[in-house]
């Protein structure tokens, strides 16, 4: 009589990870860095990220970069036992640019030669934004003063550039 011994191992064991807490996309940030985190990487572990924002290239990292709102899946697969564990973020946009007035159209006449053009500008964070005149009688020098005396008839802009462009704005004067 003959015997064979089969010992049979349990590799069930389910990767260790977390896609990290939620996070938010403001005015003031332009990329944020999803916080993927794996415990137990043994050199075996296959890891996707799934998401409005995930390209080729920000797929197969535990911390892609995004510029995007929504949910974003995280799956980490053990290439040896096929077990898969997932975990979702989610990405909120919270948009709420400055708020710009060039001010009312004004003339330029016989009797008045030049105008003074003044911006309002509320929610304004000097730290991530900038501000800026355009029009035909601006000077690159002097573009970011809110005040701005003109003498050229033309359409006058100012706009505001935020650290994300989902939240650049802009207003006309004539």
């Amino acid at each position: 009589e003959s015997s064979d011994t089969v010992r049979v191992f349990d590799e069930t064991t389910y990767p260790e990870m977390s896609a990290g807490g939620d996070l938010t996309i403001d005015c003031n940030i332009r990329v944020i860095r999803l916080q993927g985190q794996q415990d137990n990487d043994n050199g075996r572990m296959l890891i996707v990220w799934d998401g409005p924002g995930i390209e080729d290239f920000n797929r197969n990292t535990l911390m892609a970069s995004i510029n995007k709102g929504g949910t974003y899946i995280l799956t980490v697969t053990d290439t040896l036992s096929d077990c898969i564990s997932r975990d979702t973020v989610i990405v909120v946009e919270d948009f709420q640019p400055a708020q710009i007035d060039a001010g009312p159209d004004m003339d330029i006449n016989c009797l008045q030669d030049e105008v003074l053009l003044t911006a309002s500008i509320s929610g304004f964070d000097t730290l991530n934004n900038i501000f800026f005149w355009e029009g035909p009688d601006i000077v690159f020098s002097t573009r970011d003063d809110r005040n701005q005396t003109v003498r050229t008839p033309g359409t006058y802009n100012i706009r505001v550039l935020a650290g994300n462009p989902n939240c650049n704005v802009y207003d006309t004067v004539e």
